[in-house]
């Protein structure tokens, strides 16, 4: 018996850029093990989308963002769009919904979530831009919505404990992680002999960026020929040997810049997964990241790169000093880090997690869950 999932979206579902490629990432993924995926996209547009605005009118551009797309108008538009595309579908084993909030729906149904409003309230308030009446309202809503859901994916062991808080038993809770928006480098064999750091994510302020600022010239003043490149935004005004390229849509370009760099910076003060890290991991490039989200899960401290605490400015610095100044370092941690992405972070791993487990909550003993592909990943769990 084949496995049919409707894998739902908000946005292009086959795009590598909708939601950070994690649609594409998985589905795509998902397809390599022949599972039948009909792919739905829930944006909501038109007329709905002018009412939806119009309920959530913000100064701040951000927290219109939010609101608009986590309000309650919007779950009910979405979720209505859902419910009338999946008519169209004559035979459905479960619906796969990757990160929005939607309303129960009448079939079987797995969401696959990066986070949950709990805990952004919790770590990252400037996402949740909602009075408490109507916050706590929204997390009933999610809560109820994750409650009926026959299973729940999640990226990281911190986004699987807020699950767990809201009522549900760990044995409909897999954690699946996250994969690499390319394939894994073959080898090691771009050589980095220029001491580069690369930050990439937008969201400057929460991805930890005035603490790299601060750590790298620190950094700078032990090596003075240390260059940072930025993508995505920054301030205005950065210190000597920063450069800021600015938001770069041409994968080839990006993974360019990346497999240029000595190691890969992300001193987040709030991050749900990280999937620049595992991006530049594959390239064999060591990372350095905060103890958030599933930071920790994705680099091992000590082989593919460096853990430090949140904030920890000294910490930071001599870590950035650590692999700019020793290009040996960075390259063993480097193919260390491109290994643990060959053999557990890529999105075929992914799609093999959330097979198994969709599997017996669906109780189809015999479906396929033998990858199909040419990569011949493992199936080693995070």
């Amino acid at each position: 018996m084949s496995l049919t999932l409707v894998g739902v979206s908000t946005g292009d579902p086959r795009s590598v850029t909708t939601q950070s490629g994690v649609v594409a990432g998985v589905f795509d993924a998902l397809e390599r093990l022949e599972v039948r995926v009909v792919r739905v996209d829930a944006s909501v547009g038109g007329l709905r989308k002018v009412v939806c605005t119009a309920s959530c009118p913000s100064l701040s551009r951000d927290a219109w963002r939010h609101r608009l797309h986590r309000g309650s108008c919007a779950t009910s538009a979405r979720t209505g769009i859902l419910k009338r595309q999946l008519v169209n579908v004559p035979r459905i084993d479960a619906v796969l919904l990757v990160r929005n909030t939607y309303r129960p729906l009448d079939q079987p149904y797995m969401p696959f979530l990066d986070t949950t409003l709990t805990l952004v309230r919790r770590e990252w308030p400037p996402h949740v831009p909602w009075t408490a009446r109507t916050l706590q309202r929204l997390i009933e809503t999610e809560r109820v919505y994750l409650r009926a859901a026959m299973h729940i994916f999640v990226v990281g062991e911190r986004v699987a404990q807020s699950v767990a808080d809201y009522g549900i038993p760990s044995s409909r809770i897999t954690v699946v992680g996250g994969g690499a928006n390319w394939p894994v480098a073959d080898t090691t064999e771009v050589g980095r002999s220029d001491p580069i750091a690369l930050l990439v994510g937008r969201d400057f302020e929460r991805k930890g960026g005035a603490l790299l600022l601060e750590a790298f010239e620190s950094a700078r003043a032990e090596i003075p020929d240390a260059r940072l490149r930025i993508v995505g935004d920054a301030p205005s005004h950065v210190p000597a040997g920063v450069e800021v390229l600015g938001n770069i849509t041409d994968r080839d370009r990006l993974r360019s810049v990346y497999r240029s760099a000595r190691v890969c910076v992300l001193p987040a003060r709030f991050e749900p997964y990280g999937l620049v890290l595992t991006e530049a991991m594959s390239q064999g490039v060591p990372c350095v990241g905060t103890d958030v989200g599933a930071i920790g899960e994705i680099i091992e401290d000590g082989t593919t790169g460096a853990i430090i605490a949140s904030g920890d400015v000294e910490g930071l610095t001599r870590a950035l000093s650590r692999y700019l100044g020793d290009v040996s370092l960075a390259e063993r941690h480097g193919e260390a880090a491109r290994q643990r992405v060959a053999t557990q972070l890529t999105w075929d791993h992914v799609a093999q997690r959330i097979v198994a487990s969709a599997t017996r909550a669906l109780n189809i003993p015999d479906a396929r869950t033998t990858l199909h592909s040419r990569t011949g990943s493992s199936r080693t769990h995070v």
